[in-house]
């Protein structure tokens, strides 16, 4: 469980950041609250993903590829977003 919630990280400094965290076992991903206006890179290597939370961001869309390689993910939160 990662939970990074209201921590002023855009997308740049939390891709600056998550190749030093063990983020393929990572279960529980908490985004919320930040101003993110589009996905960190390295995200997508989350494997293990079952919640991931990105609402209260300002993400504006999703990447085509989103999804793909997060079999897992049961539980997405991506409400008060201008998607």
């Amino acid at each position: 469980e990662l939970l990074l919630a209201n921590n002023g990280l855009t997308a740049a400094r939390a891709a600056g950041w998550l190749p030093l965290v063990p983020v393929a076992t990572v279960q529980t991903l908490d985004l919320s609250d930040n101003p993110l206006e589009e996905l960190p890179a390295g995200l997508m290597a989350a494997t293990a993903l079952t919640k991931l939370s990105l609402a209260r961001c300002r993400l504006q869309r999703l990447p085509e590829h989103f999804g793909r390689g997060l079999a897992q993910l049961r539980a997405l939160q991506l409400d008060d977003n201008p998607i």
